[in-house]
């Protein structure tokens, strides 16, 4: 019998010392909150592997195509659908290839999302809905797309392929873009001001579609291509309406006027209007101007070898002949520095 109770009281004793340290261990893995913390065990569809950890990152590993057959928009393409509201962060992992339409769409508490070298390409609704994306980072070493400031453009810079919610009131698109792609500011809430660079050629169907607070956009003489719905609309299922009191400004004679005519949208001619110290002409005065007519100066050129400013057009000439002596020198830039500092521009 004592042999009986010593035998038990061992045996209590262990499963306490098993116990104990099972407690500890559970606690010293609640410390590490960088830890991920997987809600699941990783799924499989086809070669492509996925999670959501607690901290409601979607992590995909594994080969080839997210959602490949870009006609599907649930679960049945997209293994991560029901659970959408859950993610947060998308980490995509090295070995995936593509990242098909709608594979992210209606994330609608996404913030932000990385890119590895692997993928080759991105499908355009890829990010439709997604109105709290603020931040996309490629891999340096992809040779398909790369990031600036958490915007997606292509390797060489030429193309914007998804501006994410910034929280901006505007955006100054860098003079290396000549094409904006279909869909690539769609979504943005906070956008009120939009003027395109001189180098724009061509601006993608729907490409600022459903930005609800963009009223105002300055279109240069050089965008050659607006495709439909490109600016101004909200979708409705019944057909989309126009943003209200929307206004383009541009030029006579070029797509923007044809655009805005096309649309019913009100359209201001920039010619008719002589803004002082507006060197760029995109219809305001700012720090850009500056910057734009120290370039001229400079003997800087547009993509077709013309000049920055046309010196030879009278109305331009003397709206940025700030000292009015006949020339455009460093004196002009000064003068215009001192100008929209006065008038607090």
């Amino acid at each position: 019998m004592k042999n009986t109770k010593r035998i038990t009281a061992i045996i209590l004793s262990a499963l306490m010392t098993v116990s104990a340290f099972s407690t500890l261990s559970v606690s010293a893995a609640t410390v590490d909150s960088n830890a991920p913390v997987a809600l699941a065990d990783f799924q499989s569809q086809n070669d492509i592997k996925w999670n959501i950890d607690l901290n409601g990152t979607l992590h995909i590993s594994g080969s080839g195509i997210i959602n490949e057959d870009e006609s599907s928009y649930d679960e049945e393409g997209i293994p991560w659908y029901e659970d959408r509201n859950r993610i947060k962060k998308v980490i995509v992992g090295e070995g995936i290839t593509g990242v098909g339409n709608y594979a992210f769409w209606d994330c609608c508490n996404l913030e932000s999302i990385e890119i590895p070298e692997s993928v080759t390409y991105i499908g355009v609704f890829c990010f439709l809905l997604d109105t709290k994306l603020y931040s996309i980072n490629v891999d340096s070493n992809n040779k398909y797309y790369s990031s600036v400031d958490g915007i997606l453009l292509n390797k060489d810079k030429t193309e914007i392929v998804k501006y994410p919610n910034k929280m901006q009131s505007t955006y100054d698109i860098p003079n290396t873009v000549t094409d904006i792609l279909p869909y690539a500011f769609r979504d943005d809430t906070n956008l009120q001001y939009i003027s395109l660079p001189q180098n724009i050629t061509t601006v993608g169907y729907g490409a600022f579609m459903d930005c609800p607070n963009l009223v105002k956009v300055t279109l240069p003489t050089e965008l050659t291509t607006i495709d439909s719905d490109a600016f101004g609309y909200l979708f409705r299922m019944g057909g989309n309406i126009h943003v209200n009191d929307f206004k383009i400004y541009g030029y006579k004679n070029t797509a923007a006027e044809k655009y805005a005519q096309d649309n019913e949208f009100e359209f201001i001619a920039l010619d008719d209007e002589a803004v002082t110290g507006d060197s760029n002409q995109d219809g305001i005065v700012n720090v850009n101007d500056v910057t734009y007519l120290q370039m001229h100066i400079a003997g800087n050129k547009n993509t077709d070898g013309s000049s920055l400013i046309d010196e030879t057009n009278k109305q331009l000439f003397n709206c940025v002949d700030m000292n009015k002596d006949g020339k455009l020198s460093v004196a002009d830039v000064t003068a215009l520095q001192i100008y929209i500092s006065e008038n607090k521009i």
